[in-house]
């Protein structure tokens, strides 16, 4: 589990996670309050470096609620559950 909650990392502190090679046994990731837009979120479920991941919670961030189906299907091609919204796991 990594939590990085509230640090404001946005879209440059997705990317840069989604390429780091040390976090390839992580399983869940918390990412609250961070400032993350779409384009973070889609480098994140994308990313071939987070093989393990299972658990994505990204509450209370920027993300475009007309892109939620398409970052849902995302996620669910990965095995990815997410939470987005307060109260809303994804999957």
């Amino acid at each position: 589990v990594l939590d990085l909650s509230t640090n404001q990392i946005g879209d440059h502190g997705a990317l840069a996670l989604s390429v780091n090679k040390q976090l390839a046994r992580l399983e869940k990731l918390i990412l609250r309050t961070n400032l993350i837009t779409d384009d973070g979120v889609e480098a994140l479920l994308r990313s071939e470096r987070l093989p393990r991941l299972k658990r994505l919670d990204l509450r209370d961030n920027r993300m475009n609620v007309n892109n939620e189906r398409r970052l849902s299907r995302l996620a669910d091609q990965r095995g990815i559950h997410f939470q987005f919204w307060p109260g809303a796991w994804g999957s």
